[in-house]
């Protein structure tokens, strides 16, 4: 960087508000001043109301199964949880007398949304708005390619003013940077597999996904997306559904393929086309030339021409001169996304009839927290999604300094988490991938890290397993399991520098950190499943076939398995982590070493051993789906109403009811005298009940004592024993 970024001073009356200081991105390179006429939004992020109450913790899901969870209307959750109306009335006042315009206040998600130049933001958050030139990553046609970009950004934390202290606790969109990034040995006889094989090793129930929408993020500032040509070449004629969401205005669904309506010469760097409005600056381009791959960035372009360039070693724009000539007619391919066809496809054949919806969002903080909200709580029109499944991560490691020198402040990690526990609260499963760098994480420091977020306590964190030897023994669903690490990559995962370790994981032995072996935290990942390129999975991309894989196809995969289930149950799991943790082993299988490579140590950085239990490379393990619903399903109980007090208490064995909540499972009412057992229905049907009660219910001695119906009970009691075995 040629020059520092100056700190604007702060404005008379104003404090700063924590946790938002910024510094530039290391290697950036300062460009000037922002425009001042520049228009854009932010978010502004307010306090919870002083009269509510604080969102649901991790105790609380634990000891809740999901039928029971309060579903909350939106004005219910407003008053609960959301901001107060008067915080929310200061804060447009003071944007108003900056001349901002309010372009949206919420409530429940506690966030006024403004618009300005780039002068007035300046002057109502006191800080100096800098442009930058940066290079970015990113994962196209499913290798990476560096990107030379630009971003607004400021020094030094944002300014608010002294009666705003407590109510306003972040600001999201001054700065743009992009914070979004794409998520040894084998077993005998790995091979690319399909989903429909995974489902059958997996155990997944057989009943299909219909009725079920799965969302999925693409957070690459719409620079990328899916070609539907390339899912009916993978689904055949069983494609599901699939409904582009732009999030942000302007940012869609750009893969495209398109024809040049004129000869191209060798040698030349410009290509003529009827139009290029659909195709945004900086796209990706591939022209399939025989055996070879023309690749190039669009720099520049008219309403019908595209200039295409490279870079440099140095980072400078050359040209990319065509290798032959192209004749007119000639197709070519913008933005093809293996990210996007890979959670599209595994999540659409894992869960058959579920359609699929892609979020297409900006990569900076506002567009996390966006699009999280657009999927909790869904505008008129949009599709109803119980499931976000995230192959997009935004640090590799959740410490302060990893987090500093990705970009990423306190303050927006603590903004982000607030609204995945929102959702979490609105019934929304979010499944994040733990990565495919194993404890290295792409920070490459020598220590171990896991990536944000994953690591948030409140998301399903997905790692990764290398799957072989299937139908070993001549036994076709047989098959051996591995830790995920060999040349393909590695699975991630590791202990939280940023978060403390959760209730539901305090009976799992998280170990403590290899960096600090004082240090307890968060334990990454929860689950794990197939992810390895080399048991990866086989699609299309500009009618190309390609194997892809990676922790961004086990998070869809477990997606599309709890989609599934939610059909099955006929409602929606919600934060399932405590019920998976209290379901343990009996659920999954089982990854432990040796076999296989022993940790997921990565280029350098020490690993966390896999062993039997819970890991720190894959978590509880890989599904057994069909286990998980039936455990579910002993979950899913009403217990009725009690009218009045009880006299007396009939107590049925606590298994018959959720074992993580405290819940009388029969009550016996003042009048009638009447047992009402809290008993799953899946319990009932092989008695041949065909009603769950109530029982009436007397004492040994007492006129009405049947013993009939006690012996009913202890068969209750026994069946349960049988299927929780």
């Amino acid at each position: 960087m040629n020059k520092s970024n100056p700190t604007k001073s702060m404005p008379e009356g104003f404090i700063a508000l924590p946790k938002t200081a910024r510094r530039p991105l290391r290697g950036a390179k300062y460009l000037g001043p922002v425009d001042e006429k520049e228009v854009f939004e932010v978010s502004i992020l307010l306090r919870g109301r002083p009269d509510g109450l604080p969102l649901p913790d991790a105790d609380y899901y634990a000891k809740t199964p999901p039928d029971m969870r309060k579903r909350f209307s939106a004005e219910e959750f407003a008053s609960t949880f959301g901001a107060h109306p008067e915080d929310v009335k200061k804060v447009v006042r003071f944007a108003e007398k900056y001349g901002l315009k309010v372009v949206e206040t919420d409530l429940s998600w506690r966030k006024v949304k403004v618009s300005g130049t780039a002068a007035q933001m300046s002057q109502a958050f006191g800080v100096s708005l800098r442009s930058y030139q940066y290079v970015i990553t990113r994962k196209l046609r499913n290798k990476p390619h560096n990107l030379v970009s630009t971003y607004r950004g400021h020094a030094g934390p944002v300014h608010i003013p002294k009666e705003l202290a407590g109510i306003v606790v972040n600001v999201v969109g001054l700065d743009n940077r992009n914070i979004s990034h794409h998520a040894s040995d084998d077993p005998p006889n790995t091979n690319p597999v399909t989903v429909q094989q995974m489902r059958q090793l997996y155990n997944f129930p057989t009943n299909n996904a219909t009725g079920q929408t799965i969302a999925i993020c693409s957070m690459g500032w719409g620079l990328g997306g899916y070609l539907t040509s390339d899912l009916q070449s993978y689904f055949g004629g069983s494609m599901p559904t699939v409904t582009a969401v732009s999030v942000e205005s302007g940012i869609g669904n750009s893969t495209n393929e398109l024809a040049i309506t004129a000869n191209a010469a060798a040698g030349s760097n410009v290509l003529t086309l009827a139009s290029t409005a659909a195709i945004p600056l900086y796209s990706w381009v591939d022209i399939f030339l025989g055996a070879n791959v023309y690749e190039a960035y669009v720099t520049a372009k008219t309403a019908t021409t595209l200039t295409l360039s490279t870079m440099d070693a140095s980072y400078n724009w050359v040209d990319a001169p065509l290798p032959s000539a192209i004749p007119s007619g000639t197709h070519i391919f913008i933005n093809l996304d293996a990210e996007a066809d890979l959670d599209i496809c595994v999540s659409g054949s894992a869960a058959p009839g579920a359609n699929i919806a892609m979020y297409f969002s900006n990569g900076d903080a506002q567009g996390w927290i966006d699009l999280i909200q657009r999927v909790a709580t869904p505008q008129s029109g949009d599709p109803v999604c119980h499931i976000l499944s995230c192959s997009w991560f935004i640090s590799g490691g959740d410490d302060s300094a990893t987090l500093q020198n990705w970009g990423v402040s306190s303050s927006d990690v603590g903004s982000i988490s607030a609204a995945i526990q929102t959702a979490a609260a609105n019934g929304l499963t979010i499944l994040v991938a733990s990565g495919d760098w194993g404890s290295d994480s792409q920070v490459g420091d020598g220590a171990a890290h896991v990536i944000y977020p994953a690591s948030d306590p409140y998301v399903l964190g997905v790692g990764g397993t290398t799957v072989g030897n299937i139908g070993r023994n001549n036994n076709p669903l047989a098959f051996d399991e591995y830790v995920w690490n060999d040349d393909t990559g590695a699975t991630g995962g590791g202990v939280s520098d940023h978060f403390a370790l959760p209730s539901y994981q305090q009976h799992v032995s998280v170990p403590n950190s290899v960096n600090d072996s004082s240090h307890s935290g968060r334990g990454v990942p929860d689950v794990a499943a197939n992810a390895s390129g080399n048991s990866g999975y086989t699609l299309y991309l500009g009618g190309h076939s390609v194997v892809v894989g990676g922790t961004s196809a086990a998070a869809p995969l477990w997606a599309g398995l709890l989609a599934v289930i939610n059909a099955a149950l006929g409602s929606h799991v919600g934060f399932i982590n405590p019920s998976l943790y209290a379901f343990g082993e009996s659920v999954f299988n089982d990854i432990i070493a040796p076999p296989g490579p022993l940790d997921n140590g990565y280029n350098g950085a020490p690993g966390y051993p896999a062993g039997a239990g819970w890991d720190a490379c894959t978590g509880l393990g890989s599904p057994n789906g069909q286990a998980i619903l039936n455990a579910l399903q002993l979950q899913h109980v009403v217990c009725p109403p009690i009218s009045c007090l009880p006299t007396r208490i009939f107590c049925l064995p606590q298994m018959l009811c959720n074992p993580a909540r405290i819940c009388p499972p029969a009550i016996r009412l003042c009048q009638p005298r009447l047992v009402y057992p809290c008993i799953p229905q899946v319990v009932c049907a092989p008695l041949g009940i065909t009603t769950c009660g109530p029982i009436e219910v007397f004492d040994p001695g007492e006129p009405g004592y049947d013993p009939e119906v006690i012996q009913q009970i202890e068969q209750i009691r026994e069946q349960v024993a049988i299927l929780k075995a």
